[in-house]
């Protein structure tokens, strides 16, 4: 009871975990196993009636011992079933494979880290590439490892001295407003942020000195000869690239992380290639969102011109051309065909696999490369799982229709908008039946699906298609009458 339903009321752990907590009740395991033994010798006791008490014995052990894992077994194999399963390595070599050579990737959390590390350290794989756990950048001694030579990759141009970081020392440096009216060159500003100068530091009421941040308005000075002279980019784009690169940071403390993250971004003088990993929260990217392009998985680091008319989103956007190379000759998705199950993990990487090609098709073909996003297009189709598993699924289906209808693959995308009309009229019916204590848990569902139900008619309704578009109008006004 105590190591069991207590810890669980008394952890009070919300439903929704990355993964299983099962060591917080290692207590209630124990209680458990002491009354496996007591069934032993109920069963011994039971089968001594019909045979000799050794042989009774040693049969009682058996089922004692084999019984659990036999009925697990029996009925738990197909969903754990992990035969022909390389979806983890291959997102892992996928995502290496998005960044060009002697990348700096700049990565978060265990999940998006240790796979790529392994693919690195044990199969060898891109290890020209540094991957940078921005979390553990607030740690000193990890600083300290990223200023060495690691495998094929060079060390990180960090600037600042050991003394400057060292644990307890600008942890964290908080923002105060210091009114200027122009962003800061941020080589310029690092240089106050690890002064040690009284007269660049706030005066605290107990006497001391801290270090602040004076403006949230940073700029970095570009030299378009250094970025053809690197590889960066190819000299046809060099009217893509602005001569100075202006953002806000979009966080009120600047962390330990954070400051070695712009030391290397300051030094770096596009020598290697910077990455972010992409779908993680905004403060990861230091406000420098509006630079960062689709090349694969990865966000590259890229100094062109914004257009304030462009609304797109940094998922949205894309370097075509290294990211169509990516996708097509490099990226590998048979794991999701030798796969005898796909789990949620998987599932949420064929999530992510197909909101990347949607973006690279449509802006391929938005940029006149039609036989390029058609390439794209049919290769997804053929490789990365089409099934909706959940609702949110439908939103990749939505973007992929409207690919396919613009690339006058008009069959293709009457058939797939039929099968997830059909997945969303089931999925919110059932919804709808519930009672309204489970019913309201499913508010973003419904959201969710009923956008894609106006999107997928507004499409069909846009190429013509008008015999589903009436489909879809009526199956909308059903689903929203049993809402309402």
């Amino acid at each position: 009871m105590f190591t069991g339903l207590a810890i669980i009321v008394y952890l009070n752990q919300d439903p929704r975990q990355v993964r299983e907590r099962d060591y917080a009740y290692v207590g209630s395991f124990y209680a458990f196993a002491i009354f496996i033994g007591f069934g032993v010798f109920a069963i011994r006791e039971w089968l001594s009636r019909f045979n000799a008490p050794k042989l009774s014995l040693i049969v009682a052990s058996l089922v004692g011992l084999l019984a659990a894992p036999a009925i697990m077994g029996v009925q738990g194999w197909g969903d754990h079933n992990r035969s022909g399963k390389t979806t983890a390595l291959e997102w892992a070599k996928n995502y290496l494979n998005s960044c060009a050579p002697n990348a700096i990737l700049f990565v978060t959390a265990d999940n998006d880290t240790f796979p790529l590390w392994y693919a690195q350290e044990v199969e060898g794989i891109r290890t020209d590439i540094r991957v940078v756990n921005i979390q553990y950048l607030s740690d000193d001694a990890y600083i300290n490892q990223m200023k060495l030579k690691l495998n094929k990759s060079a060390a990180l141009p960090i600037t600042m001295p050991t003394e400057k970081y060292v644990n307890g020392v600008r942890d964290y440096i908080r923002y105060y407003d210091y009114d200027l009216k122009d962003s800061v060159e941020l080589k310029d500003l690092l240089a106050v942020l690890t002064s040690d100068n009284k007269e660049d530091k706030l005066p605290l009421s107990d006497g001391s000195f801290v270090n602040f941040l004076p403006t949230q308005n940073f700029k970095l000075t570009v030299d378009s000869d250094q970025l053809i002279k690197t590889n960066t980019i190819s000299a046809k784009d060099k009217d893509k690239v602005t001569p100075l690169m202006e953002w806000k940071y979009n966080k009120d403390i600047l962390y330990k992380y954070d400051l070695a993250l712009l030391d290397i971004i300051a030094n770096n003088n596009w020598e290697r290639p910077i990455y972010f990993e992409s779908n993680v929260s905004e403060d990861t990217y230091a406000g420098l969102g509006k630079y960062l392009y689709l090349e694969g998985y990865a966000l590259r680091l890229l100094p062109f011109k914004t257009d304030p008319k462009d609304t797109r989103d940094k998922m949205e956007k894309t370097n075509s051309d290294p990211m169509y190379d990516n996708l097509m000759h490099k990226f590998d998705f048979k794991g999701f065909k030798t796969a005898k199950y796909i789990d949620p993990e998987s599932r949420r990487v064929a999530q992510s696999s197909w909101s990347v090609s949607n973006s690279l098709t449509t802006n391929l073909f938005m940029e006149g490369k039609t036989d390029k996003a058609r390439n794209i297009l049919v290769k997804s189709v053929k490789d990365i799982p089409l099934k909706n598993y959940s609702v949110d699924d439908t939103i990749n289906r939505y973007q992929t229709i409207q690919n396919m209808y613009a690339l006058n693959e008009t069959k293709a995308a009457n058939k797939l908008t039929d099968e997830t009309l059909e997945f969303l009229d089931k999925e919110l019916t059932y919804i709808a039946s519930l009672e309204p204590e489970r019913f309201n848990a499913y508010g973003r569902d419904i959201q969710v699906g009923m956008y894609v139900l106006s999107n997928l008619h507004r499409v069909a309704l846009g190429y013509k298609q008008t015999e589903l578009s009436d489909k879809i109008a009526k199956k909308f006004e059903e689903l929203q009458a049993k809402f309402s």
